[in-house]
């Protein structure tokens, strides 16, 4: 029983996949801090090329 134990403690000490979620965190929270700059720096660009897309399916749409 005591082996059992010691055996049951060993697994739940072990330190296999704690590496992988580590870089796994870091991964997610790096991406996320990109994405964000990027939104913020690309807003006014990306607004005026929505916005230059949408004139030309009006365009389009309307027959001019």
């Amino acid at each position: 029983m005591r082996e059992m134990f010691y055996k049951i403690l060993a697994w739940f000490r072990e330190e296999k996949g704690q590496d992988m979620i580590e870089y796994a965190l870091i991964s997610a929270l790096l991406s996320l801090v990109i994405v964000v700059a990027a939104a913020g720096v690309l807003e006014g660009s990306f607004t005026n090329w929505a916005n230059w897309v949408a004139e030309q399916i009006n365009g389009v749409a309307g027959g001019t």
